[in-house]
């Protein structure tokens, strides 16, 4: 089945790039108990970067934006497919997480800061602000000063170069808001390009990878 995107994207049926996809993803053959057992660090980073990358691409022309999602959606079942052979280590970040007392404490302390910090600045952008179009900007940067704190709770130094490049493509994405950009502007650089990193990084943690066995693991 062959979608050509220089046709008007407003012919294309839905169904049929549907379609294709779940001939991509029925090709892989995934049970669930194949996904229970992926590395859950590459997991959790693809599963957000696709997340970015399909809701934001929306905002782009037509053609554009339906290229940025299936590029999206094909690195992200290729993705898939390296974690199903890659499996779970037993560094794994969820499981050392839940068999360390002290680092569990520390990141539900990090996720919670987050999600405080995150909805009370939703609700003052969509509020007395009246700036609806920073909601993605502002979730990026929340997105982005998060990783700090699990940087700071695993260990990994890693994860400050990621956060430190997700923190500045929201930071970016509020002030092109704040200039008067186009919301496809903003969309890209806050919300298309996070998830093209978060995509990166979950690829660069795959186990199997030179140095990906250990980016997700809490270090002792």
């Amino acid at each position: 089945m062959i979608i050509d995107i220089r046709d008007d994207p407003s012919h294309l049926d839905p169904d049929a790039i549907a379609a294709v996809l779940r001939e991509v993803a029925a090709a892989l053959e995934v049970p669930l108990a194949e996904v229970l057992e992926m590395p859950w660090g590459s997991l959790i980073s693809s599963v957000f970067g696709l997340l970015f990358v399909e809701i934001n691409a929306g905002q782009l022309p037509a053609r554009v934006g339906l290229t940025v999602r299936l590029l999206g959606a094909v690195a992200f079942l290729g993705l898939l497919g390296l974690m199903i052979r890659a499996r779970r280590t037993s560094d794994d970040l969820i499981v050392a997480t839940q068999q360390q007392p002290d680092i569990r404490r520390r990141f539900w302390i990090v996720v919670a800061a987050e999600v405080v910090v995150g909805v009370a600045g939703l609700v003052v952008i969509n509020g007395p602000l009246d700036v609806p179009n920073a909601t993605v900007g502002w979730i990026t940067l929340i997105a982005g000063l998060h990783f700090f704190g699990l940087a700071t709770v695993w260990r990994q130094p890693f994860l400050h170069g990621l956060g430190a490049a997700i923190t500045v493509c929201g930071v970016a994405g509020i002030a092109l808001v704040a200039a008067g950009a186009s919301t496809a502007i903003s969309a890209t650089i806050a919300g298309v390009v996070p998830g093209g990193l978060l995509l990166i990084a979950g690829w660069w943690s795959v186990p199997g990878h030179p140095r990906g066995h250990d980016l997700w693991a809490p270090r002792t």
